[in-house]
């Protein structure tokens, strides 16, 4: 029975050693978007932390994508047109961790024929609604094509001046990509704001 229950054990933590990618050294801000959104635009705030330009209630603008997230959850969406633009501001406080970063999963999916790409820029402002820094794109122009993609991983790192602040703002801009007819959706799900470790260590 001893037998048993050592090799039992031993399958377990190799389970787990080849499951787990992540740890966290203190409590990071986590945003899955499966609550409901509030259907207010900013200043107001669709979510805690969270304020958008055009919340909508419908599969257009920013609104929440019921279904469509990592697992089968909730994931939040934009829907860029040639008359819109997806603007998405959150509120993070860098002083509660060591040396937070932002970390997210994101993709595109089809919408119609057209051949328009989403193009995602992020920046940052310590003031929330000016003062921003000069926009980044995430990954490339044709990051976020319009086809159906998986969910992809990406990080950003915060800039070092902020650290020690209470508060900080992280702008993402999804914009209607250069083509013809129709631009992707863009969804993203699971952001994490914090102290991430990547576990580094092969599985066993």
């Amino acid at each position: 029975m001893r037998y048993v229950v050592i090799g039992l054990l031993f399958l377990f933590s190799a389970f787990w050693s080849s499951e787990k990618t992540f740890a966290f050294q203190t409590q990071p801000n986590i945003q899955n978007f499966e609550s409901p959104f509030q259907i207010v635009n900013a200043p107001q705030e669709f979510l805690p932390k969270w304020t958008g330009n055009q919340v909508a209630s419908t599969a257009s603008r920013i609104f929440q994508a019921v279904g469509f997230g990592r697992g089968g959850g909730n994931a939040l969406a934009v829907q860029p047109i040639s008359t819109f633009n997806g603007e998405m501001v959150t509120r993070l406080s860098p002083n509660d961790f060591a040396d937070p970063k932002v970390q997210f999963y994101a993709r595109s999916l089809k919408n119609g024929t057209g051949t328009r790409p989403a193009i995602v820029f992020y920046s940052w402002s310590i003031s929330g609604n000016s003062g921003f820094s000069t926009p980044q794109i995430l990954g490339s122009t044709s990051e976020f094509a319009n086809e159906n993609q998986e969910f992809r991983k990406f990080e950003i790192e915060m800039h070092v001046e902020f650290d020690d602040l209470e508060e900080v703002f992280l702008r993402f801009q999804i914009n209607y990509g250069t083509g013809t007819g129709t631009s992707a959706r863009w969804f993203m799900d699971d952001f994490l704001f914090g102290d991430i470790i990547e576990d580094t260590i092969p599985p066993t």
